[in-house]
């Protein structure tokens, strides 16, 4: 039996792989399926989706005579998606050629068997979806993404795959199945360690987030290449701020989901310990989040006495109010557990805001420790408290992580969109394709 990753070592020629056995008129390919994470809400008889996938899927629309997003709807109902009974996103999904194909929504607060029921009521419509497309877009990890390329395998269908995180890392918070050594969850780790990499064996190619992700996959199947950032930051964006925390109080800005693997009550207990430590700090959250989890936040900050302090944004759809409230900022804080790469770090350095992000792999072997951000342990209220304490009193360290970050942030954003780059990916892969001026422009 064979060990380890499959290796695809540089004799093996990328443009040399046959494909015609899985979609013998290649060049006819038209008809693009998508398969990811998407939770689409409805206001007016319009679907509305978030913005990064809505503009990812306009951009693509362009170039195929149709795409099919399979995606979850909200209920109106359910206020992790329509706080205060509005919906939580503005962008239209792009109409025209595009359709979607509607599934069974999950919840971070379902339990694991909600979740399987969930699941498995997915794979009939991934099934009628898939037989209708010549090509697909399989985000990873989880198990709707692997159950869809298992079908890709059966129908023979090409496809290629985008991943976010790492499935192991996040394997405790995507299904509650116990935490620590439960041997549960130690089966559920091994389980989504062999889930994660099979499709990549068989896929066009695989773009990772972040050079992390891309190094732990490369080496299970060809093509496998550091997605360029699905950010909305250009760089007209940018903002020359050279210095913060010049007035009190020090405002502590935090960006993303509210929910547990995110490590905002991390946030939280740190805020507490800088108001013991008279820094007179604030802390403001921004995102969407779990309604039970946020609940969570709310007694947390009762708890510890700082409830006046916090700040809930909810989740902030106008681009210039969001620039507003990073250049508003002194310290941008990130203490999450698990993810790829997080785009908000792109968008906190690109507004002169400094750092103390967690130590996480994706992170901290990206980013240099100390030059374009202060990493800590996750996990620990206390070295994040410490992390933000050394940055307010440190005005040389300050103004130097500011510069570099900034600098980090501009060699990581060009005008190639991730969007542009899957395109290219399929000119090369499809030259019949490329010949036919369906991917021109």
């Amino acid at each position: 039996m064979r060990k380890g990753p499959r290796r695809y070592g540089p004799e093996r020629e990328w443009a040399s792989i046959e494909f015609s056995d899985v979609c013998p008129a290649i060049a006819q390919l038209m008809r693009l399926c998508l398969i990811a994470p998407i939770v689409l809400t409805s206001e007016g008889g319009t679907f509305r989706v978030n913005g990064n996938y809505g503009r990812l899927i306009g951009e693509l629309a362009g170039r195929f005579e149709f795409i099919d997003v399979v995606a979850g709807q909200a209920r109106p109902t359910d206020r992790t998606y329509y706080p205060l009974g509005k919906s939580l996103y503005t962008y239209p999904l792009p109409s025209g050629n595009v359709r979607a194909t509607l599934v069974a929504v999950s919840t971070p607060g379902m339990s694991p068997f909600q979740k399987g029921w969930v699941w498995l009521r997915r794979i009939v419509p991934f099934y009628r979806a898939l037989r209708r497309a010549d090509l697909v877009y399989l985000a990873m990890p989880g198990f709707s993404g692997f159950t869809a390329f298992v079908i890709c395998r059966l129908l023979r269908r090409p496809y290629f795959l985008y991943y976010a995180s790492e499935w192991q890392s996040l394997a405790p918070f995507l299904a509650r199945w116990g935490r620590g050594t439960s041997w549960i969850l130690a089966f559920y780790r091994r389980l989504a360690g062999w889930a994660e990499t099979v499709p990549i064996h068989h896929s066009l190619f695989t773009l990772a987030a972040g050079s992390y992700l891309q190094e732990r996959l490369h080496g299970h199947g060809p093509r496998v290449l550091a997605a360029n950032p699905m950010v909305s930051l250009q760089r007209s964006d940018f903002s020359e701020r050279e210095d913060t925390c010049q007035s009190l109080p020090i405002t502590i800005l935090y960006v993303g989901s509210l929910i547990r693997r995110k490590g905002v009550h991390v946030l939280v207990r740190a805020l507490a310990d800088l108001e013991k430590r008279g820094l007179d700090p604030r802390l403001v959250l921004v995102g969407p989040g779990d309604e039970d989890y946020r609940d969570v936040l709310h007694e947390e900050a009762r708890s510890l006495g700082v409830e006046s302090k916090v700040s809930f944004e909810g989740y902030v759809t106008e681009w210039d109010r969001l620039l507003r409230l990073y250049r508003a900022a002194d310290v941008f804080a990130l203490a999450t557990e698990s993810e790829g790469f997080p785009r908000v770090l792109y968008e906190a350095m690109s507004q002169g805001l400094p750092v103390v992000a967690t130590s996480i792999p994706a992170i901290a072997q990206s980013l240099t420790a100390g030059r374009e951000a202060l990493l800590v342990p996750p996990g620990s209220a206390q070295a994040m408290a410490d992390g933000i304490e050394r940055l307010v009193q440190d005005p040389g360290l300050r103004r130097s992580l500011i510069a570099d970050g900034r600098s980090f942030a501009q060699s990581r954003l060009t005008s190639r969109t991730t969007a542009r780059q899957i395109l290219e990916l399929l000119e090369e892969a499809f030259p019949a394709w490329k010949l036919s001026g369906r991917l021109e422009g």
